[in-house]
């Protein structure tokens, strides 16, 4: 039994992740309640504050390594973009019907870039474009070759995302929300950095 404070409710201690959080109940109701408005945390003594961690220099390291893969593969055949795009026709499937907009869509590519993607995989020789059989009007885009592996072309993809998929469900709604941030920031300073000087 825990002891009575001059107020009529009964104290209890209970310890929860190096604090001490103090439970109440009134002893005419018999009611048990949550610390809120009548109850308080208790830091316990001697347990140190866990140290937050860099993320920010975590970024900076990310966006290093990144810069490192991009000077590296620049003597390849084929840029990053060039490589999400023929990752992104090989998982959309033989039968998918892709256009070149829906590439720009999937890549986050302004309309000329995509336009100018397309092209260079063209003279490449591992696409084609083709009229749709549903409506003319409509150019699609597709393989050469289809039997491409997909983790073989972007190998890092394929790591990255089974980095990903260890994550739980609220782990990876806070990393996701955090990510789409990130790639919101970025795109604005993209934007910024291209827009025209006014003068």
């Amino acid at each position: 039994m825990g002891q009575f404070s001059p107020f009529g409710i009964e104290m209890f201690g209970e310890e929860r992740s190096g604090a001490e959080r103090i439970s109440i109940r009134s002893r005419e109701t018999g009611i048990w309640g949550q610390e809120d408005d009548m109850s308080e945390t208790v830091a316990a003594e001697g347990v140190a504050e866990p140290q937050r961690p860099d993320v920010g220099a975590l970024l900076e390291s990310v966006r290093r390594a990144d810069a490192r893969i991009g000077r590296c593969r620049r003597g390849t055949s084929l840029s990053e973009t060039d490589r999400a795009a023929m990752r992104f026709l090989l998982e959309s499937g033989r039968t998918a019907e892709v256009t070149t907009s829906m590439i720009v869509a999937a890549l986050r590519l302004t309309a000329p870039s995509g336009t100018a993607l397309v092209g260079r995989l063209l003279a490449r020789g591992l696409v084609v474009v083709a009229g749709s059989p549903v409506d003319r009007r409509k150019k699609t885009v597709l393989l050469v070759d289809d039997t491409v592996n997909a983790d073989d072309l972007d190998p890092l993809t394929a790591t990255l995302r089974a980095v990903a998929d260890r994550l739980v469900f609220n782990d990876a709604r806070v990393v996701a929300g955090f990510l789409q941030e990130v790639l919101a920031t970025i795109t604005r300073a993209g934007q910024m950095a291209s827009a025209p000087v006014v003068t």
